[in-house]
């Protein structure tokens, strides 16, 4: 193992609004965090700053929420679902104690919300802490009326289409007191539409919320548990003399590398203290063994907010996990307060022979209303013609102007992570692209040619995945309410922990206009637009060019249910990962009440294997839904004995069985003929 040093600063900038953002990006060689829509701390008067959760950018996640939408991505608070009454908060650590905060910036939802009250209460008060049965819990005001300083905002100034951030100067400057504070903003609404707004990665202290309980009481929830994000909110501070330093690491997504490839390692230092600074002293560790403390020279200062990269030129010649650490002691000399000084990562080193062939899962976004997304479906059906079954292309529809009668609410947190422009697709989850150009596709003349076969392979080939699954599954009873499935994951490293889970995803082919909603696929590729031939010039896109504004079409690879899609099922791939041995999961995965599927012999079961590590898909597997009994579903993999390959009568590899004939090898040297019908 080798390695080279090198820094690289850049200062932050941020919009006032709220802007579409990609979570993951596919980075040459230097990992930089990508900025998240903030608030900009840049003042104008000397000592203040603006402060904010969350203390780190690492996934540039952000979620537009209601009591109404909130079950959709924790189905536990479902019962919450009928309220309107709104009271947020967060905190402001007691390291800005004696800070004096003058003003709140606050993003909110546009008078569309339809605001009940007159006033969105503003509120601060100190953040003390109590102790029952041996638990520490924070005692939060039962609503703005009983706390400390409460300032009213009139909704009546609140205007536009989305959510946006206003600034709201307290009636009287508050005093961080020794413990800190809680600043909130409570409200009412009474329509059924996007309340408040979080983001980021989840941070300690960064979203409490109210809820009404059926006995009467309004209760506090700490939100960070659902890993949502943070309270959109910034408090303006005046710090006079006090000095604070705060360099918060955080390492770069973990990421996979064949054994003898060089790459750049990276860890983001954020100044999200109340100075600049030019020089830090760090320290970097490598497998746990850490290397002396050494200063660092940044250059220049690195101002409030700004950012510097510290890479490292690496290159391991042992496969498995390797943890890469960096800790920041001080800055110009000053202890470093931050409580994210040190962040530790990881990186896959893999045996070429040990890669596992790939199933690229391509999730595209898109709706009956976009006139654009026509050329989506075609770039999924390319890719099915190149791949046929060894891809897996789902699409996720979603409102644009009108409400799509295919929008899945189970594969709703899936569509809140992502805030892009349709038609969009999510490559393994790894990087954004046109479902159909790809990351290119012009020619010099402008015009527009499939090309995401290239993309798919370029994620392949530097991307490799360190884990395959495989997948049966059957129907559970007669009435085919329920399916019960197995899917086996084998991995080629070693791994104490597991940061690995399955998702399922249920997708249907031939989906038609069943006299509710808006089935029309609107299409600005029509003439009837105006002539795009010489944009679209191959003969793939001919049938749009050829058809009218408005098509009525069937509609495949839609997705009509999921379990866990976003993060996947908690225990399903356990700790520990052992190279090679296979790892079973089964369960039952319930329809009951589903009243999108249309036809349930149309239908397909995909996992996705996922790496919460870095929230990539590193392998997938699909198959159809057979009749219940007919998938010997538990001699898949029996006690002892694993699946070596499954083969179609002609000799071809297949992920799973699949009607007809299934020739089965297992680990024994056994082979099993099965057939399914």
């Amino acid at each position: 193992m080798f390695y080279l040093f090198n820094v690289i600063c850049m200062k932050r900038t941020f919009c006032m609004g709220l802007v579409a953002f990609l979570p993951w990006l596919i980075i040459a060689q230097t990992a930089v965090s990508q900025p998240i829509p903030v608030p900009q701390r840049a003042t104008t008067e000397e000592g203040h700053i603006w402060w904010y959760h969350p203390g780190d950018y690492t996934n540039g996640l952000g979620l537009t929420l209601s009591f109404q939408n909130l079950p959709d991505h924790v189905p536990e608070l479902a019962s919450y679902a009928d309220q309107h009454h709104y009271n947020l908060c967060m905190t402001v650590p007691s390291k800005f104690a004696g800070c004096v905060i003058k003003k709140v910036k606050i993003a909110l939802a546009p008078p569309s919300a339809k605001y009940s009250t007159d006033y969105i209460k503003v509120w601060l008060s100190p953040s003390r802490l109590e102790v029952v049965d041996g638990v520490e819990r924070y005692i939060i005001p039962e609503s703005a009326e009983g706390a400390e300083s409460v300032t009213k905002y009139a909704t009546a100034r609140m205007n536009g289409t989305y959510f946006q951030f206003y600034e709201i100067t307290l009636k009287q400057p508050y005093t961080v007191p020794a413990e800190g504070c809680f600043v909130g903003y409570e409200f009412e609404t009474s329509a059924d539409t996007d309340a408040f707004f979080l983001w980021g990665e989840t941070d300690a202290g960064g979203c409490f919320m109210q809820f009404d309980e059926p006995d009467g009481t309004r209760v506090w929830r700490d939100m960070s548990p659902y890993d949502l994000g943070n309270v959109s909110t910034a408090v303006y501070m005046e710090l006079s003399d006090m000095v604070i330093t705060d360099a918060t690491v955080t390492a770069q997504d973990e990421r996979n590398y064949r054994v003898g490839d060089e790459f750049y390692y990276a860890w983001t230092v954020t100044n999200r203290g109340s100075v600049a600074f030019s020089t830090m002293d760090i320290a970097i560790s490598v497998d746990g063994k850490s290397d002396p403390v050494e200063t660092v020279d940044l250059g220049g200062e690195l101002p409030v907010d700004g950012s510097c990269t510290i890479t490292r030129k690496m290159s391991f010649t042992a496969p498995g996990d390797h943890k890469l650490g960096l800790q920041v002691f001080s800055a110009d000399g000053r202890e470093n307060k931050s409580p994210h000084p040190v962040d530790e990562g990881h990186i896959i080193m893999l045996d070429p022979a040990d890669i596992y062939p790939s199933v690229p899962v391509v999730e595209e976004f898109t709706s009956t209303s976009c006139s654009w997304c026509p050329r989506g479906t075609v770039g999924l059906e390319r890719l099915k013609e190149i791949y046929g079954d060894n891809i897996i292309t789902l699409a996720g529809h979603t409102r644009m102007n009108y409400a799509d009668p295919m929008y899945c609410a189970d594969y709703a947190d899936v569509l809140g992570s992502y805030n892009v422009g349709l038609p969009s697709a999510v490559f393994n989850r790894v990087a954004i692209a046109d479902p159909y150009l790809g990351e290119g596709g012009a020619d010099a003349n402008g015009g527009r040619h499939f090309a995401a076969d290239r993309f798919v392979e370029r994620i392949r080939t530097e991307y490799p995945g360190e884990g395959k699954v495989r997948l049966v599954a059957e129907w559970a009873d007669a009435e085919r309410t329920a399916i019960q499935v197995k899917a086996i994951s084998t991995f080629s490293v070693d791994r104490e922990e597991s940061p690995y889970r399955l998702a399922f995803i249920l997708s249907e082919d031939d989906m038609q206009d069943n006299g509710e909603g808006f089935w029309w696929q609107l299409n600005s590729y029509s003439s009837e637009q105006g002539d795009m031939s010489a944009s679209y010039p191959d003969d793939d896109m001919k049938p749009w060019l050829e058809a009218p504004s408005k098509v009525a079409t069937d509609f495949d690879h839609v997705i009509v249910a999921a379990w866990e899609a976003l993060h996947g099922i908690e225990g399903s791939v356990p700790a520990p990962i052992v190279k090679g041995r296979d790892i079973a999961y089964s369960g039952t995965l319930s329809i009951a009440g589903n009243t999108l599927i249309q036809d349930k012999d149309k239908l397909t079961l995909n996992v996705l294997l996922l790496n919460n590590n870095n929230g990539y898909v590193i392998n997938g597997a699909h198959c159809p839904i057979l009749p219940q009994g007919e998938t010997a579903i538990t001699d898949v993999s029996a006690e002892g004995v694993s699946v070596t390959g499954i083969y179609r009568m002609d000799g071809r590899a297949a992920d799973a069985v699949k009607p007809g004939v299934n020739i089965v090898r297992y680990s024994d040297g056994s082979v099993k003929k099965i057939l399914v019908k």
